[in-house]
């Protein structure tokens, strides 16, 4: 029989400044003990300091690795210096209210008054819940350096992987720096890492603004016709499945540009995929998205498209609180996840099968319900992305409604019930905010999605989104508009409410006074989040973007919005007549805009 030999599986974190600071995502301290940034290590600095490991990243996801890998036993490797109890267990929800339950499965003094890495067995019988443990001092100035988790495996059991990391990028040459910085210092750096032949970086660049720079060649760079996330994703991927035969990539691993990353993430899922279980062998591998502006609170981890309706699967989510890290752990429907973090296999994405053109929103949906039969999601493996409600952005309007009939076209998810509801909605609300460019954007997609996939196959993405863009809404500074701004005015604005019931139903008789005339000049409004009670009877409204304290400026037009109502019931009424067709073009036809051919011809590479 074959050795075993000692596979790490995951590593411990400290916090770190640059990524994220905060300490209960890493460990929880009591006692007298001291972490500092700058020493990486935490001091226990007498009896009663006590350190414990139950937090999103450290704690080790037994379920899923034993329900998804083939390990069958688990070890601790802890790198001390002191006298310590180490506490190991196993803590789990039975599934009746929230109490968390647990497991003690080993306890034991170490004592080591030189630095040495300690190997402590980890056995168990139950896989449900989480492993943890906790370090007590029994001595005066010990300290904690460190540790993984690890198996012990046979080595024809380790999967052959190799991860090319597909990152688009538009713009953002600060995060992409900092991510490439950190990758090619945690793998790329020295040789006898494990990581330094298991992965390369493939950055589509679409606004061929990144300087040849990085001079390494584990690190590629592409410049690119800006066909948005859809088009640079795409390219990326082109270009590591050109090498998968000659350079034995696997994986493709979806990330965006704008994220700040660990590279111990992409340690975490390189580890995963090198022992999936054969049954699992096509499965994606997902990241959660955590806030960057809250960085303990959770986005998506993973997501469930509903004909349109989008569920962000454990949303608010404070992974603070271990109990939330057991809720996140908790397997749902799931069908599709984000291309902040995702690790697509290369036996699913081929020259036949890649994603569809439609610059932005719901490239990654639809990749999802085409290919994603299986996820894999699992605490400690995430990425910090700025929210969207904190990048407004006109164009996007145009995008929403035309990519969700698209979408649902293809995978015959279309609600026209749930469709007419979306359209009337967000056409009407757009008015009632006065901002009739974006109506007109949200019609224009519409019109769009109904000529059919032989007119999305003869678009230039980068022509029809400048137009877009030249449609919409232009951010700008305060200064240079013509409403003068007051902080504590728009401040007062957001929390406003109808002083009455009576003055509650004049609003909304009239329109939310569409048919009075203005009685105040001017009115404030978030860009992003803005409630129809901000307009009410403002000639003109100041838009205001808290994230970037820039602002567009609408103003009310009675014409204008005849206009685009009389417009959006004569656009409703063709809908009606042309949907079917429609949909089955798309639906039949699509395969002739996800090959290797037509996005070479679409992004200009040389075949």
């Amino acid at each position: 029989m074959e050795n075993l030999i000692e596979k790490k599986l995951q590593n411990l974190l400290f916090p770190k400044p640059e990524i994220c600071p905060e300490e209960n995502l890493y460990f929880r301290r009591y006692g007298t003990s001291i972490y500092l940034y700058a020493i990486d290590h935490i001091d226990l600095m007498d009896e009663t300091a006590l350190v414990e490991f139950d937090t999103f990243f450290n704690s080790f996801s037994l379920e899923k690795w034993t329900k998804y890998t083939l390990i069958d036993n688990i070890g601790l490797s802890l790198d001390l210096q002191g006298k310590f109890l180490v506490t190991v267990v196993r803590k789990y929800r039975t599934g009746r209210g929230r109490e968390v339950l647990t497991e003690v499965l080993s306890e034991q003094i170490v004592e080591t008054w030189q630095r040495k890495h300690v190997k402590i067995p980890i056995n168990f019988k139950h896989t449900v819940g989480s492993i943890c443990f906790k370090l007590l001092s029994l001595d005066f100035n010990c300290i904690f350096f460190g540790g993984y988790y690890y198996t012990e495996v046979q080595s024809k059991d380790i999967r052959d992987v190799k991860i090319g990391l597909n990152i688009c990028t538009y713009r953002r040459e600060p995060f992409v720096r900092n991510n490439l910085l950190k990758i090619s210092d945690a793998f790329f750096s020295q040789h006898n890492t494990e990581m330094f032949n298991r992965c390369e970086v493939f950055v589509t660049d679409n606004a061929r603004s990144l300087k040849d720079e990085f001079k390494n060649k584990k690190i590629h760079v592409f410049p690119n016709k800006n066909a948005g996330g859809s088009g640079g994703f795409t390219r990326g991927l082109i270009e590591i499945l050109k090498r998968k035969e000659t350079d034995g990539f696997t994986h493709a691993l979806f990330m965006d540009d704008d994220i700040i990353l660990d590279p111990e993430v992409v340690f975490r899922t390189y580890s995963i995929l090198s022992l999936c279980r054969e049954k699992y062998a096509n499965a994606f591998v997902g990241g959660t998205m955590l806030r960057l502006d809250h960085q303990y609170r959770c986005h998506e981890t993973g997501g469930y498209w509903q004909s349109g309706a989008i569920h962000s699967l454990k949303k608010g989510l404070d992974f603070r609180e271990f109990e939330c890290c057991l809720y996140g752990e908790c397997e749902e429907t799931t069908n599709y996840n984000a291309w902040w973090y995702c690790a697509v296999p290369l036996s699913l994405a081929n020259e036949n099968n890649l994603p569809l053109p439609i610059f932005i929103k719901a490239d990654d949906v639809e990749y999802g319900l085409r290919n994603m039969r299986q996820i894999i999601l699992m605490n400690g493996i995430a990425v910090w992305h700025e929210p969207f409600e904190n990048k407004y952005s006109s164009m996007q309007w145009y995008y929403i409604l035309r990519n969700q009939c698209i979408v649902n076209a293809i995978h015959s998810l279309f609600n026209k019930k749930q469709f007419f509801a979306e359209f009337r909605n967000t056409v009407i609300r757009e008015i009632l905010w006065y901002r009739y460019k974006n109506a007109e954007l949200i019609m224009r997609g519409v019109e769009d999605f109904l000529k059919g996939i032989d007119w999305l196959k003869e678009q230039d993405g980068e022509a029809l989104n400048a137009d877009i863009i030249k449609n919409g809404y232009r951010l700008d500074y305060i200064d240079d508009l013509p409403v003068p701004f007051s902080y504590s005015e728009y401040d007062r604005m957001l929390k406003i409410k109808d002083s009455s019931k009576l003055k509650k139903m004049v609003r909304l008789l009239t329109f939310n006074g569409l048919i009075l005339k203005p009685n105040r000049a001017f009115s404030y409004a978030p860009a992003e989040g803005a409630r129809v009670i901000q307009f009410y009877r403002a000639a003109r409204v100041l838009n205001y973007d808290n994230f970037s304290h820039k602002g567009f400026v609408t103003e009310k037009d009675t014409k204008k919005t005849v206009s685009l109502l009389w417009k959006y019931f004569c656009l409703k009424t063709k809908f009606k007549r042309k949907y079917r067709k429609v949909i089955r073009g798309f639906r039949e036809n699509y395969g002739q805009i996800t090959n290797i051919s037509f996005w070479q011809n679409y992004l200009g590479i040389q075949k």
